[in-house]
């Protein structure tokens, strides 16, 4: 793996981390969100019922307040309550010889709470002080009923809290009792004026069917949140990982086309015959180098080559042969260079160039005879030629120091002049042109 693909590779991992990260707490902060809100109307259901009992209940206590008390018969758990002798009717006899005692509304609600105590219901309970209680033995508060005593005298309008008994959460809800004008009647004994807090009515709710109900709810938000958590998570795995693989294959042709377009690159400024620098190639380079030369003040050399009666060898033996003997003289042209900035060329046809920059006149000349003498050590087989049995070359040599105005077609031509002497002498030699230097 290249560093390329491990740095791209780290780079989509870790935004998958951060991508994972956030869809997570997202998930999370909804599911707490959710939680608290099942939470709540599990406690929410349980106070209207609570309510709805507290409601009944004051219903009623508010009949009995109106009626002044109820008459019902006396019996073995409903005597005289001393706390009303103070009322001349509290007992009465029927005609038909019945006796009936007055029960106040307190009495009617917590007989009522007691029947219905026995029912698997929420279940009721009036209290007061300890030390207004009409009856301590059956309304005397416990702990949490005293605190809720203490908050109404405080002004509280009602306390509601969920508390364990026997191990069991419970909604205890519990709201302050006030005189009012029909009250007095059983409290008149008690310095009560109508407004005072006389106690309070409360009622107590399981909440195991709630909690029930909350858990069954919760289970299938869990799996509902888990099952939504899982499909986000292997959808951005899915999608970072599409992600990459896109990446990584607009990198991969990328590279395919810059490597196709170096390729192209070096096709264009490379003769596809002998593997050489072609006529392009050349061009660039003359005009690079004449640029520094003229700059830098120094020697700027051309070898001007030409294949001796090559068109009389290509029809006599074929262009195949022909084509071999020119990449031949191009490969040995190429070996007897060595600096890296000399430039072996393809001129055209059966021509060739060396540009040789930072090289004297006299340098250049001695380059050009052992390219001549390479090219005859070839013993390319040519009986036709008429200087000798095997392949020869010509060469024109020039040599100048460009100076601001001239340009490179000055180098070329007087080149070409010395070229021309060569092939005019008999060919098989090197001339050279000074008339530019």
């Amino acid at each position: 793996m290249t560093t390329s693909e491990t740095q791209l590779q780290t780079y989509y991992t870790l935004w998958l981390i951060v991508t994972i990260t956030v869809w997570t707490s997202i998930i999370l902060v909804s599911l707490f969100w959710n939680y608290n809100s099942v939470h709540k109307q599990s406690v929410e259901l349980a106070s209207n019922v609570a309510q709805a009992y507290i409601y009944r209940d004051i219903a009623l206590r508010n009949w009995g307040a109106s009626h002044g008390g109820v008459y019902v018969p006396r019996s073995e758990h409903i005597k005289p309550n001393p706390l009303l002798s103070h009322i001349p009717d509290r007992d009465v006899i029927t005609p038909s010889g019945r006796k009936l005692t007055l029960i106040n509304p307190v009495h009617i609600l917590t007989q009522v709470m007691n029947e219905y105590n026995e029912l698997p219901v929420p279940k009721g309970r009036v209290t007061a002080f300890p030390e207004v209680l009409l009856n301590p033995q059956q309304n005397m508060p416990d702990q949490w009923e005293l605190k809720a005593l203490d908050a109404f005298k405080k002004g509280a309008f009602s306390k509601k809290e969920v508390i364990e008994i026997n191990n069991i959460p419970h909604l205890r809800l519990m709201i302050p009792l006030f005189i009012k004008t029909e009250c007095l009647l059983c409290h008149s004994n008690q310095s009560y004026k109508e407004g005072d807090l006389s106690g309070a009515l409360g009622v107590t709710v399981p909440m195991t069917p709630y909690i029930k109900a909350k858990n069954e709810s919760l289970n299938y938000i869990y799996f509902s949140y888990g099952v939504l958590w899982i499909i986000g998570i292997f959808s951005l795995t899915y999608f970072f990982y599409q992600a990459r693989l896109h990446t990584q294959e607009q990198k991969r042709t990328q590279k395919e086309l810059l490597q196709l377009n170096r390729e192209l690159a070096n096709l264009s400024f490379k003769d596809a015959l002998t593997d050489i620098a072609n006529r392009r190639s050349f061009d660039n380079a003359l005009n690079r180098e004449w640029k520094q030369a003229r700059r830098n003040q120094t020697s700027l050399s051309l070898l001007m080559i030409d294949v001796d009666f090559f068109k009389i060898y290509n029809d006599c033996f074929g262009h195949q042969q022909g084509d071999d003997c020119l990449r031949s003289i191009a490969q040995t042209l190429a070996e007897v260079v060595k600096r890296p900035k000399d430039i072996v060329a393809r001129y055209g046809g059966e021509e060739f160039v060396l540009l040789l920059p930072e090289t004297e006149l006299q340098d250049a000349i001695q380059l050009a005879e052992e390219c001549r003498k390479r090219v005859l050590a070839l013993n390319i087989p040519f009986e036709l030629s008429e200087i000798s049995n095997a392949v020869t070359i010509s060469l024109g040599v020039c040599t100048t120091i460009p100076k601001r105005g001239d340009e490179p077609v000055l180098l070329l031509k007087a080149a070409d002049r010395a070229l021309y002497n060569a092939k005019k002498m008999g060919r098989n030699r090197v001339e050279s042109d000074r008339t530019v230097y």
